[in-house]
Protein backbone atom coordinates (compact mmCIF):
# COMPACT_ATOMS: atom_id res chain seq x y z
CA UNK A 1 0.00 0.00 0.00
CA UNK A 2 1.63 3.48 -0.85
CA UNK A 3 2.36 6.45 1.56
CA UNK A 4 -0.72 8.39 2.42
CA UNK A 5 -0.84 11.81 3.70
CA UNK A 6 -3.39 13.40 5.84
CA UNK A 7 -5.02 16.85 3.83
CA UNK A 8 -7.60 18.83 5.57
CA UNK A 9 -8.46 16.44 8.20
CA UNK A 10 -8.87 13.46 5.40
CA UNK A 11 -6.26 10.32 4.51
CA UNK A 12 -5.26 10.79 1.35
CA UNK A 13 -3.08 8.90 -0.97
CA UNK A 14 -0.03 10.51 -2.64
CA UNK A 15 -1.34 10.98 -5.95
CA UNK A 16 -4.43 12.32 -3.66
CA UNK A 17 -1.68 14.56 -2.08
CA UNK A 18 -0.59 15.92 -5.32
CA UNK A 19 -3.91 16.98 -6.85
CA UNK A 20 -4.85 17.99 -3.28
CA UNK A 21 -1.73 20.76 -3.30
CA UNK A 22 -2.87 21.47 -7.05
CA UNK A 23 -6.16 22.50 -5.85
CA UNK A 24 -5.90 24.26 -2.87
CA UNK A 25 -2.31 26.02 -4.05
CA UNK A 26 -2.43 25.74 -7.53
CA UNK A 27 -3.05 28.62 -9.99
CA UNK A 28 -6.73 29.27 -10.78
CA UNK A 29 -7.20 26.85 -13.36
CA UNK A 30 -7.01 23.82 -11.53
CA UNK A 31 -10.05 25.54 -9.17
CA UNK A 32 -11.62 25.74 -12.48
CA UNK A 33 -11.32 22.95 -13.66
CA UNK A 34 -13.18 21.43 -10.69
CA UNK A 35 -16.64 23.84 -11.51
CA UNK A 36 -16.52 22.93 -15.28
CA UNK A 37 -20.06 21.93 -15.98
CA UNK A 38 -21.17 25.59 -15.14
CA UNK A 39 -19.61 27.07 -18.18
CA UNK A 40 -21.94 24.67 -20.66
CA UNK A 41 -24.65 26.86 -22.69
CA UNK A 42 -23.47 29.85 -20.82
CA UNK A 43 -25.21 28.90 -17.75
CA UNK A 44 -23.09 30.06 -15.46
CA UNK A 45 -23.60 33.70 -16.93
CA UNK A 46 -26.98 33.59 -16.78
CA UNK A 47 -27.52 32.43 -13.18
CA UNK A 48 -24.88 35.38 -12.38
CA UNK A 49 -27.00 37.73 -14.10
CA UNK A 50 -30.12 36.89 -12.71
CA UNK A 51 -28.07 37.27 -8.97
CA UNK A 52 -26.75 40.24 -10.06
CA UNK A 53 -23.45 39.52 -9.82
CA UNK A 54 -20.07 40.30 -11.73
CA UNK A 55 -19.47 38.16 -14.57
CA UNK A 56 -15.58 37.57 -13.20
CA UNK A 57 -17.74 35.19 -10.31
CA UNK A 58 -16.64 32.01 -10.26
CA UNK A 59 -19.62 29.81 -8.52
CA UNK A 60 -18.47 27.73 -6.38
CA UNK A 61 -20.36 24.28 -7.09
CA UNK A 62 -22.58 22.45 -9.82
CA UNK A 63 -25.00 23.84 -11.78
CA UNK A 64 -25.82 20.73 -13.99
CA UNK A 65 -27.29 20.41 -17.54
CA UNK A 66 -30.52 18.53 -18.69
CA UNK A 67 -31.81 18.71 -15.32
CA UNK A 68 -35.51 17.45 -16.88
CA UNK A 69 -34.64 13.79 -17.45
CA UNK A 70 -36.36 11.80 -14.43
CA UNK A 71 -34.31 11.19 -11.80
CA UNK A 72 -34.01 7.42 -12.13
CA UNK A 73 -33.10 8.11 -15.95
CA UNK A 74 -29.77 9.29 -14.97
CA UNK A 75 -29.69 9.27 -11.03
CA UNK A 76 -27.81 11.77 -9.34
CA UNK A 77 -25.05 11.34 -6.46
CA UNK A 78 -22.89 13.55 -4.41
CA UNK A 79 -20.10 15.26 -5.97
CA UNK A 80 -16.49 15.99 -4.58
CA UNK A 81 -13.52 18.55 -5.20
CA UNK A 82 -10.64 16.94 -5.03
CA UNK A 83 -9.96 16.94 -1.21
CA UNK A 84 -13.03 15.04 -1.19
CA UNK A 85 -15.44 17.94 0.61
CA UNK A 86 -18.85 17.97 -1.04
CA UNK A 87 -19.44 20.41 -3.75
CA UNK A 88 -23.06 22.47 -3.51
CA UNK A 89 -25.26 21.74 -6.59
CA UNK A 90 -28.13 23.54 -7.15
CA UNK A 91 -30.45 21.66 -9.83
CA UNK A 92 -33.02 22.46 -11.62
CA UNK A 93 -35.79 20.83 -9.66
CA UNK A 94 -36.96 18.83 -6.75
CA UNK A 95 -37.15 15.13 -8.10
CA UNK A 96 -33.25 15.80 -8.61
CA UNK A 97 -32.46 17.19 -5.39
CA UNK A 98 -34.09 14.34 -3.87
CA UNK A 99 -32.40 11.69 -6.22
CA UNK A 100 -28.60 13.39 -4.82
CA UNK A 101 -30.07 13.09 -1.15
CA UNK A 102 -30.41 9.80 -1.56
CA UNK A 103 -27.13 9.11 -3.01
CA UNK A 104 -25.83 10.89 0.41
CA UNK A 105 -25.66 14.19 -0.67
CA UNK A 106 -26.29 16.92 1.60
CA UNK A 107 -25.68 19.84 0.00
CA UNK A 108 -28.10 20.20 -2.61
CA UNK A 109 -31.03 22.67 -3.18
CA UNK A 110 -33.37 23.15 -6.54
CA UNK A 111 -33.33 26.75 -7.78
CA UNK A 112 -35.12 26.31 -11.16
CA UNK A 113 -33.51 25.68 -14.97
CA UNK A 114 -31.02 28.72 -16.22
CA UNK A 115 -33.30 28.64 -19.25
CA UNK A 116 -36.07 30.10 -16.89
CA UNK A 117 -34.27 33.02 -15.73
CA UNK A 118 -33.44 33.97 -19.35
CA UNK A 119 -37.29 33.73 -19.83
CA UNK A 120 -37.28 36.09 -17.03
CA UNK A 121 -34.68 38.75 -17.79
CA UNK A 122 -36.17 39.02 -21.53
CA UNK A 123 -39.77 39.15 -20.27
CA UNK A 124 -41.10 36.19 -21.80
CA UNK A 125 -44.31 34.39 -21.04
CA UNK A 126 -44.35 31.22 -19.91
CA UNK A 127 -47.07 28.34 -20.01
CA UNK A 128 -47.70 28.61 -16.99
CA UNK A 129 -48.33 32.41 -17.19
CA UNK A 130 -50.85 32.60 -20.12
CA UNK A 131 -53.90 30.41 -21.13
CA UNK A 132 -54.10 27.39 -23.79
CA UNK A 133 -53.89 27.85 -27.68
CA UNK A 134 -55.12 25.93 -30.29
CA UNK A 135 -53.01 23.57 -31.25
CA UNK A 136 -52.20 23.09 -34.86
CA UNK A 137 -53.11 19.00 -35.39
CA UNK A 138 -50.87 19.17 -38.92
CA UNK A 139 -48.01 17.46 -38.45
CA UNK A 140 -46.15 19.86 -41.49
CA UNK A 141 -48.78 22.50 -40.48
CA UNK A 142 -48.95 25.75 -42.58
CA UNK A 143 -45.73 27.93 -40.42
CA UNK A 144 -41.80 27.64 -40.41
CA UNK A 145 -40.72 23.64 -38.57
CA UNK A 146 -37.13 23.73 -36.47
CA UNK A 147 -35.58 20.44 -36.57
CA UNK A 148 -33.17 19.30 -33.24
CA UNK A 149 -31.26 16.36 -34.58
CA UNK A 150 -30.07 14.15 -31.54
CA UNK A 151 -26.28 15.39 -31.35
CA UNK A 152 -22.83 13.75 -31.68
CA UNK A 153 -20.80 13.80 -28.25
CA UNK A 154 -17.08 13.26 -29.08
CA UNK A 155 -16.97 9.83 -27.77
CA UNK A 156 -20.55 8.96 -29.84
CA UNK A 157 -20.38 10.60 -33.55
CA UNK A 158 -23.41 10.37 -35.44
CA UNK A 159 -22.94 10.69 -39.39
CA UNK A 160 -26.63 12.08 -39.86
CA UNK A 161 -25.97 10.15 -43.45
CA UNK A 162 -29.84 9.45 -44.03
CA UNK A 163 -32.01 11.52 -41.84
CA UNK A 164 -31.62 14.64 -44.46
CA UNK A 165 -34.02 12.92 -46.72
CA UNK A 166 -36.14 11.32 -43.84
CA UNK A 167 -37.15 14.96 -43.15
CA UNK A 168 -37.21 16.26 -46.15
CA UNK A 169 -40.06 13.62 -46.85
CA UNK A 170 -41.88 14.76 -43.98
CA UNK A 171 -41.69 18.46 -43.79
CA UNK A 172 -41.03 21.01 -47.02
CA UNK A 173 -36.82 22.06 -46.72
CA UNK A 174 -37.74 25.42 -47.74
CA UNK A 175 -39.54 26.01 -44.28
CA UNK A 176 -37.64 24.15 -42.35
CA UNK A 177 -34.32 25.22 -39.95
CA UNK A 178 -32.01 22.29 -38.58
CA UNK A 179 -30.13 23.77 -35.53
CA UNK A 180 -27.04 21.30 -35.59
CA UNK A 181 -24.92 21.00 -32.22
CA UNK A 182 -21.63 22.71 -32.48
CA UNK A 183 -19.69 19.21 -33.03
CA UNK A 184 -21.82 18.32 -36.11
CA UNK A 185 -21.95 22.06 -37.51
CA UNK A 186 -18.04 21.77 -37.45
CA UNK A 187 -18.52 18.53 -40.13
CA UNK A 188 -18.69 19.99 -43.26
CA UNK A 189 -20.54 16.77 -44.76
CA UNK A 190 -23.45 16.91 -41.99
CA UNK A 191 -24.14 20.33 -43.04
CA UNK A 192 -24.37 19.90 -46.91
CA UNK A 193 -26.25 16.97 -46.11
CA UNK A 194 -28.69 19.31 -45.19
CA UNK A 195 -28.22 21.92 -47.49
CA UNK A 196 -28.22 19.88 -50.64
CA UNK A 197 -31.77 18.88 -49.25
CA UNK A 198 -32.64 22.83 -49.06
CA UNK A 199 -32.93 22.86 -45.54
CA UNK A 200 -31.33 26.26 -44.03
CA UNK A 201 -28.95 24.99 -41.64
CA UNK A 202 -28.18 27.16 -37.93
CA UNK A 203 -25.97 26.58 -34.88
CA UNK A 204 -26.56 27.94 -31.64
CA UNK A 205 -23.27 28.60 -30.72
CA UNK A 206 -20.04 26.10 -28.68
CA UNK A 207 -21.41 24.23 -25.69
CA UNK A 208 -17.87 25.56 -23.87
CA UNK A 209 -16.17 24.08 -21.13
CA UNK A 210 -13.69 25.16 -18.41
CA UNK A 211 -10.77 26.30 -21.34
CA UNK A 212 -10.56 29.83 -20.85
CA UNK A 213 -13.62 30.25 -19.01
CA UNK A 214 -13.95 33.93 -19.44
CA UNK A 215 -14.11 33.77 -23.37
CA UNK A 216 -16.82 34.42 -25.65
CA UNK A 217 -15.36 32.79 -29.12
CA UNK A 218 -17.78 30.74 -30.56
CA UNK A 219 -21.07 32.52 -28.75
CA UNK A 220 -20.46 30.27 -25.77
CA UNK A 221 -22.13 32.81 -23.67
CA UNK A 222 -25.24 33.06 -26.17
CA UNK A 223 -26.04 29.55 -26.56
CA UNK A 224 -29.35 29.63 -25.00
CA UNK A 225 -30.30 32.97 -26.14
CA UNK A 226 -29.42 32.28 -29.51
CA UNK A 227 -32.20 28.86 -29.15
CA UNK A 228 -34.48 31.41 -27.67
CA UNK A 229 -34.34 33.72 -30.95
CA UNK A 230 -34.55 29.88 -33.02
CA UNK A 231 -37.39 28.42 -31.24
CA UNK A 232 -40.08 31.99 -31.35
CA UNK A 233 -38.67 32.21 -35.05
CA UNK A 234 -40.51 28.67 -35.73
CA UNK A 235 -43.95 27.50 -35.07
CA UNK A 236 -43.21 23.96 -34.97
CA UNK A 237 -39.94 22.24 -33.07
CA UNK A 238 -39.43 18.79 -33.69
CA UNK A 239 -36.61 16.12 -32.97
CA UNK A 240 -35.71 12.41 -33.01
CA UNK A 241 -36.04 11.95 -28.73
CA UNK A 242 -37.09 13.69 -26.42
CA UNK A 243 -34.31 16.65 -25.63
CA UNK A 244 -33.50 19.66 -23.73
CA UNK A 245 -34.46 21.95 -27.08
CA UNK A 246 -38.41 20.68 -26.83
CA UNK A 247 -38.17 21.20 -23.29
CA UNK A 248 -37.20 24.77 -23.55
CA UNK A 249 -39.96 25.16 -27.12
CA UNK A 250 -42.82 23.78 -25.17
CA UNK A 251 -42.25 25.98 -21.77
CA UNK A 252 -43.18 28.95 -24.40
CA UNK A 253 -46.18 27.25 -25.61
CA UNK A 254 -44.89 25.94 -29.36
CA UNK A 255 -46.04 22.64 -30.44
CA UNK A 256 -43.26 19.82 -30.15
CA UNK A 257 -43.01 16.54 -31.49
CA UNK A 258 -40.75 13.86 -31.48
CA UNK A 259 -40.41 11.37 -34.71
CA UNK A 260 -38.19 8.60 -33.54
CA UNK A 261 -36.13 6.69 -36.08
CA UNK A 262 -34.78 9.71 -37.98
CA UNK A 263 -31.69 8.83 -37.31
CA UNK A 264 -32.26 4.97 -36.56
CA UNK A 265 -29.59 3.73 -38.78
CA UNK A 266 -26.83 5.97 -38.06
CA UNK A 267 -25.22 3.92 -35.59
CA UNK A 268 -25.92 5.90 -32.62
CA UNK A 269 -26.05 4.93 -28.80
CA UNK A 270 -26.69 7.21 -25.85
CA UNK A 271 -23.60 6.83 -23.77
CA UNK A 272 -25.08 8.36 -20.65
CA UNK A 273 -27.82 5.16 -21.17
CA UNK A 274 -24.77 2.61 -21.97
CA UNK A 275 -23.47 3.73 -18.69
CA UNK A 276 -26.83 3.72 -16.58
CA UNK A 277 -28.81 1.00 -18.01
CA UNK A 278 -26.27 -0.87 -19.95
CA UNK A 279 -25.98 -1.05 -24.28
CA UNK A 280 -29.40 -2.92 -24.38
CA UNK A 281 -30.91 0.35 -23.49
CA UNK A 282 -29.46 2.21 -26.40
CA UNK A 283 -31.46 5.46 -25.60
CA UNK A 284 -34.82 3.66 -25.38
CA UNK A 285 -35.26 5.41 -22.12
CA UNK A 286 -35.98 9.08 -23.58
CA UNK A 287 -38.17 8.03 -25.65
CA UNK A 288 -40.15 7.16 -22.41
CA UNK A 289 -39.59 10.81 -21.11
CA UNK A 290 -43.04 13.05 -22.27
CA UNK A 291 -44.99 10.53 -24.20
CA UNK A 292 -47.22 13.23 -25.12
CA UNK A 293 -44.36 14.85 -27.44
CA UNK A 294 -44.85 11.88 -29.71
CA UNK A 295 -48.53 12.82 -30.60
CA UNK A 296 -48.86 15.41 -33.34
CA UNK A 297 -50.71 18.34 -32.54
CA UNK A 298 -50.32 17.56 -28.47
CA UNK A 299 -50.55 21.16 -26.82
CA UNK A 300 -47.99 22.11 -24.22
CA UNK A 301 -50.24 23.79 -22.79
CA UNK A 302 -52.16 20.71 -21.23
CA UNK A 303 -49.39 19.34 -19.72
CA UNK A 304 -48.23 22.55 -17.71
CA UNK A 305 -47.59 20.72 -14.23
CA UNK A 306 -45.67 17.92 -16.11
CA UNK A 307 -42.90 20.59 -17.22
CA UNK A 308 -43.39 22.43 -14.85
CA UNK A 309 -41.56 19.81 -12.55
CA UNK A 310 -38.94 19.33 -14.98
CA UNK A 311 -37.59 22.89 -15.64
CA UNK A 312 -38.41 23.91 -11.45
CA UNK A 313 -40.72 26.56 -12.35
CA UNK A 314 -41.98 26.12 -8.60
CA UNK A 315 -38.39 26.46 -7.45
CA UNK A 316 -37.23 29.50 -9.43
CA UNK A 317 -35.72 31.89 -6.96
CA UNK A 318 -35.82 35.67 -6.95
CA UNK A 319 -32.40 37.33 -6.87
CA UNK A 320 -32.33 38.05 -2.99
CA UNK A 321 -32.71 34.24 -3.32
CA UNK A 322 -29.80 33.26 -5.30
CA UNK A 323 -27.44 35.88 -3.70
CA UNK A 324 -28.32 33.65 -0.33
CA UNK A 325 -28.26 30.44 -1.85
CA UNK A 326 -25.45 30.42 -4.71
CA UNK A 327 -21.82 30.93 -3.44
CA UNK A 328 -19.17 32.81 -5.57
CA UNK A 329 -15.22 33.51 -5.36
CA UNK A 330 -15.03 37.08 -7.16
CA UNK A 331 -12.63 37.41 -9.68
CA UNK A 332 -11.67 34.66 -11.04
CA UNK A 333 -12.33 34.54 -14.46
CA UNK A 334 -10.27 36.94 -16.73
CA UNK A 335 -13.85 38.34 -19.26
CA UNK A 336 -12.19 39.08 -22.75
Amino acid sequence: MGARLTIAGRRVSTAGAVRAATYLFGQGDARIDCYSEQFAYGHRELILQAAGYDMSCLILGRIPHGGWTRAETIPQRKVLDPIARELPQWMWNEAWVQSARAAGARKVIAIGAPWLYLLRMRNRSTIWETGSVQANNSLAGSGRTLLFPVHSCEDDVITFASMPRKVADLFDPSRTTVCLAWQDFLCRETRLGFESHGFAVECAGYRGTSHAPGSTAGDRTRVLPNVLALIEAHDLVIADAVSTALIYAASLGKLVQVIPGLSFDEGHRETDCDREHGQECAGGCLYQEHPWMQKPGADPHDHRAELADALGWPSLRTRQDLQRLVRVRPGMIAIG
